[in-house]
């Protein structure tokens, strides 16, 4: 692997990351709700 090889894929391991935590934060936004709006929606 060459040095470019690793700085790209370093990139997008730390892009990935963002998403995920994107994510998970929308995940434990969703979990942390009242039961209760689950039942409206």
């Amino acid at each position: 692997m060459t040095r470019e090889e690793a700085w790209m894929t370093l990139i997008m391991l730390e892009t990935d990351g963002r998403r995920w935590s994107l994510l998970n934060q929308d995940i434990n936004h969703r979990i942390s709700r009242p039961p209760g709006e689950f039942a409206n929606s």
